[in-house]
């Protein structure tokens, strides 16, 4: 497994304690890649391709790194989360409306419909969104059917780059739609909680807080540690799931130190890149690890 607390060294192996091959987030060595303390506290950090984003805890949001498209230039006022992913990032108001920015308007991706809002996530140019009523919205591009979920109500709905899942209220079954190469469209049976979707790939929490994951596998992205958890993020080819007491494993793409981050305060919230991760820590630090250039791991004061 590639990828340690020094990604410029090819021998340099992340922290796996429990000798089960899978990187352990916070275990006994290394050091965070970026962030720590500082004059801020946060409230929530978003990792996207090449920059990230977090609110304050005052609720507005400032974004670091590249911002080719805008993605990391946010408007001003108020969120109450956000998220950011392939050049475009969206973010939920207190009035539960939806509102992206970046994506020099590719396919209508920077458009979300108008409606309350409970949360939105975003693929490769298009986006989802789950109303109050349960009910989901997608805007933008609509290859492979992406932007074309299933009629119903749902708990959560998440966005792989060409497709989308989400878990039905009536019953805890997932759904998926979208382009279903490797069968990334294809969930397995069972009820769920919670679920995360990358790149030809997804994961999924069910009732018992145990993972199950589908897909695309040749990094070992679909192949999750056991374990229960509470809480899931994909990355582009790699996923980490946060635990009750704060811990995080990860597994998949290891490369560049996207799975490991090293020691560290416990985690509240967790957030995926492309080539990179943030969390907010227990002391409501954001911490970053991965792949560093650009700039996106410079957390400001």
């Amino acid at each position: 497994m590639a990828g340690g607390t020094d990604p410029a060294d090819p021998n340099d192996e992340p922290e796996d304690a429990d000798g089960d091959g899978v990187a352990d987030f916070f275990a006994n060595g290394g050091a965070p890649g970026g962030g720590g303390a500082g004059n801020t506290t946060w409230r929530q950090v978003t990792a996207g391709n090449y920059s990230t984003c977090g609110i304050r805890s005052d609720r507005t949001v400032v974004c670091w790194g590249l911002s080719d498209f805008g993605e990391a230039n946010p408007p001003d006022g108020e969120f109450d989360s956000i998220v950011t992913e392939v050049f475009v990032s969206c973010g939920v108001r207190p009035d539960r409306s939806a509102e992206c920015w970046g994506g020099a308007s590719r396919a209508g991706q920077v458009d979300p419909p108008a409606g309350n809002y409970l949360k939105v996530d975003v693929g490769l140019e298009y986006g989802c969104g789950l109303l109050d009523g349960g009910s989901i919205v997608c805007w933008g591009d609509n290859g492979s059917g992406r932007a074309t979920p299933p009629d119903g109500d749902y708990i959560d709905v998440a966005t792989g780059y060409q497709h989308g899942c989400a878990i039905r209220d009536d019953d805890q079954t997932l759904v998926c739609w979208g382009n279903n190469a490797s069968n990334a469209a294809t969930p397995p049976e069972g009820q769920f909680t919670r679920v995360a979707a990358g790149q030809g790939f997804a994961c999924a929490i069910d009732v018992n807080e145990e993972l199950q994951c589908w897909g695309e596998d040749r990094r070992n992205q679909a192949s999750p540690p056991p374990g229960t958890y509470v809480d899931l993020e994909a990355g582009r080819d790699h996923m980490c799931a946060l635990r009750g007491n704060g811990t995080v494993r990860c597994w998949g793409e290891g490369s560049n130190g996207r799975t490991n981050i090293g020691s560290g305060l416990p985690y509240v919230q967790i957030s995926n890149g492309y080539l990179h991760g943030c969390g907010v820590n227990t002391d409501d630090e954001i911490v970053c690890w991965g792949e560093d250039s650009s700039g996106r791991h410079d957390v400001p004061d």
